[in-house]
């Protein structure tokens, strides 16, 4: 389905290397997703019922509750799909195509599946279908603008280690050149868009032979070694329609022999310096974040320096703000920089610690930094889905091989951290021999309470019932929701009323769990006879609207039903 033919000869030699190395071609699972669509409604009107990923062609075939024919309005601009960060939405691209009727009821559109605007529908968790786009065959009424879950797509972002950018899952040396694959949990980018805002944060968009720094590993002695150089990009097909990228780094043979190394991680995208990371594809192009493994075929699982073993939420419950990280050997008392620490939304936001305690661990004394994120931690605990620690101010490394620029600089050595030249600070050092603690990343969390989990960062409709004495409508979410001053519209069997309802305040929940908001409706609304609830984006908010989150925070345009 994606084909990249100026990376063809790079495909083979990396799969190839890494199938050699006994490293599986991984392929993503399902989302631990309880994707919520509300009740749905039967109106008078074309009603949204399924929307299925049709991968040959990279389509998707959305299909209605009765026999429809398209309307004035049915344009690829009117079809979207959406990923896990909400709205961010991609309208029907493949150059030369239009929506069509499929079938008695249903309509397909396409998808770009070449070149720079491809469109990875497997990274899409729904279907967004605009107002006015196909009407139905007896009476010609149009349809509401509505937003189901997308059958046959396989994200796992939200989950435990997976934010929407790509996360870093294998790293494999392979001896012989002297190179390191570094795998990701979905495709990537893999060329140059010609949009600057992505290829300027793209290390696929550099030439072969460019330094990155930003794909880097450390050794048996913990030092870091950035100086490799890269090599290409790749995405892969697996067998059920999911994919990986993959970018290929030469490292040289006198500074940095593979076979030497222990961990591998690639800093996050575009901090430090230009095109240094990678990022997923549309629906929705996020950056990597700091990640860590195990390098197949390297020297072996640890250094002599405190290795990152484990991060978890303090409190598994999410009512915190703290994270514990664990280390295979003690921190130096009064060592911790918290501000080097760092916890990752399932968005891809980024929290900074704040302050810090050392305490007993599994592996014994002095080995948990417990590290708080204050200014917003608790709130979005629920999303907190990684955790990672790294060198410095900037989020990069030392730039052995690799002067501040880019240009090459053989006489800069491989070395830790807070080692001159250009010393940077470190997360931490050890209680044993005052080194420092090198960059680790590691996935955490897994959604507290099961909750936020859903097909959007925004809040997904459970259920909704209404109350004509009262004049209301509830919504239960399947998360905690914030009040922005959104509203609802009532729709009964002929469609959209004109009735508009205000959400009204929620109080948030000291921990993560389902929340009922409640919609006010003006005095005299026809209750009883209204079917359902249109939310536009906006109608409430996730949690993640409290640090900044913006649109992706906002609920996904769709209508609930209220019985």
């Amino acid at each position: 389905m994606f084909s990249f033919p100026r990376r063809a000869r790079f495909a083979t030699r990396l799969v190839v290397g890494l199938v050699a190395l006994g490293v599986p071609i991984l392929g993503a699972s399902a989302a631990q997703a309880s994707i919520g669509t509300g009740n749905q409604v039967t109106t008078n009107l074309p009603d949204l019922r399924t929307a299925t990923i049709l991968p040959t062609f990279n389509e998707v075939e959305a299909c209605f509750d009765q026999a429809i024919d398209l309307s004035g309005g049915a344009t690829n601009a009117n079809f979207r799909v959406g990923g896990y960060p909400a709205n961010l939405e991609i309208a029907a691209n493949q150059p030369g195509t239009a929506p069509t009727i499929s079938s008695e009821r249903c309509i397909k559109s396409q998808w770009s599946f070449t070149g720079a605007t491809t469109t990875d529908l497997q990274a899409a968790t729904y279907f967004h279908v605009l107002p006015n786009v196909v009407k139905n065959l007896v009476g010609a009424n149009t349809n509401i603008a509505d937003s189901v879950p997308l059958a046959g797509s396989r994200v796992q972002n939200g989950t435990r280690g997976h934010q929407a950018g790509p996360d870093l899952i294998i790293a494999a040396a392979n001896v012989g050149p002297n190179q390191i694959g570094y795998r990701f949990d979905q495709r990537i980018i893999p060329s140059a868009t010609g949009v600057g805002a992505i290829d300027g944060a793209n290390v696929c968009d550099n030439a072969i032979g460019s330094p990155a720094p930003a794909f880097a590993f450390y050794d048996n002695q913990g030092f870091i070694h950035s100086d490799g150089t890269f090599q290409g990009c790749i995405n892969s097909t697996n067998a059920d329609q999911t994919g990986n990228g993959s970018v290929l780094i030469q490292f040289p043979n006198a500074t940095s022999p593979v076979e030497q190394s222990r961990r591998a991680f690639v800093t996050d995208t575009n901090v430090g310096g230009p095109e240094r990371g990678v990022v997923s594809t549309p629906p929705a192009v996020v950056g990597n974040r700091t990640l860590a493994v195990v390098v197949v075929n390297g020297g072996g699982a640890t250094s002599n320096d405190p290795d990152l073993t484990a991060t978890e939420l303090a409190d598994p419950s999410g009512a915190t703000n703290q994270v514990d990280f664990e280390f295979d050997e003690a921190i130096a008392g009064g060592s911790i920089v918290p501000a080097r620490f760092h916890a990752v939304a399932s968005n891809g936001a980024i929290l900074n610690g704040t302050s810090s305690a050392l305490l007993t661990g599994p592996n014994g004394p002095g080995t948990r930094a417990r590290i708080s994120f204050g200014g917003g931690g608790e709130l979005v605990s629920e999303f907190l889905v990684e955790a990672y620690i790294d060198c410095s101010g900037t989020q990069t490394v030392p730039n052995n091989g690799v002067a501040p620029g880019g240009a090459a600089n053989g006489a800069n050595p491989p070395r830790e951290c807070d080692d001159a030249p250009n010393a940077q600070t470190p997360p931490a050092v050890s209680a044993n021999d005052g080194q420092a603690v090198p960059p680790n990343g590691l996935p955490m969390g897994d959604n507290a309470n099961a909750l936020a989990t859903g097909w959007s960062t925004g809040p997904d409709p459970i259920s909704g019932t209404k109350n004509a004495t009262d004049q209301t409508v509830t919504i239960r979410y399947d998360q905690r929701a914030v009040n922005i001053g959104g509203n609802g519209q009532l729709v009964d069997s002929t469609g959209l009323t004109g009735i508009f309802c205000p959400a009204n305040a929620v109080g948030l929940l000291a921990s993560p769990g389902q929340q009922n908001v409640t919609y006010q409706c003006p005095s005299g609304s026809d209750i009883a006879n209204a079917v359902g609830l249109y939310t536009p984006p906006g109608a409430t908010a996730s949690t993640l609207f409290l640090i900044g989150g913006g649109a992706t925070s906002f609920n996904v345009d769709q209508i609930v039903g209220i019985g």
